[in-house]
């Protein structure tokens, strides 16, 4: 989990754990990578509609919408 702007998704637990991301923000996962980004984070609350695509191999999109 990140900090408010931000959020991995924790794919497994095991003695390596890897968090999905995404490294180019581009609405992709990329295992073991850079956050995923909340878009026009600033001090005024925003309400986010998130959905995910997510398919066994740890491949998947992802899309943010400002609602």
């Amino acid at each position: 989990m990140g900090n408010g702007g931000s959020f991995f998704i924790k794919f497994d637990d095991g003695p390596q754990p890897d968090d999905l991301g995404d490294n180019l923000n581009d609405g992709s996962f990329d295992i073991n990578e850079s956050s995923i980004n909340f878009p026009n984070v600033n001090s005024t609350p925003k309400n986010y509609k998130v959905e995910f695509i997510l398919n066994f191999d740890g491949t998947g999109t992802y899309t943010i919408t400002q609602i």
